[in-house]
């Protein structure tokens, strides 16, 4: 049986295949094993660092991170679109790109 910080770090490599090409960095922080929930660090094209906490289930996302940007999300991708345009661009382009390719 997997423990739920096994099951965020699985996670982790799903959501970094999904979206570090959209972001600058995002990388999972290492955490002591006082800490009950893992942390990602995300800095977004602008340059913007956001450090969010996961839940031990991976399905909520709340950005420590004093900004703009503070709050909970549902989906990194609701995060990432809500915290850096340069991603949504990206996002848009690549997928128009796919969609040429039909």
């Amino acid at each position: 049986m997997t423990s739920a910080r096994e099951e965020v770090r699985a996670l982790f490599d799903l959501w970094h295949k999904e979206y570090a090409a959209g972001v600058n960095r995002f990388a999972l922080l290492k955490n002591d094993a006082s800490e009950e929930e893992d942390r990602l660090e995300v800095e977004t094209r602008e340059g913007r660092v956001l450090r969010v906490c996961v839940e031990a289930s991976g399905t909520r996302f709340v950005v420590e991170t004093p900004s703009e940007c503070a709050g909970i999300y549902e989906s990194l991708d609701a995060l990432l679109n809500e915290c850096s345009p340069a991603y949504r661009d990206h996002f848009a382009g690549a997928l128009f790109a796919k969609l040429q390719a039909l």
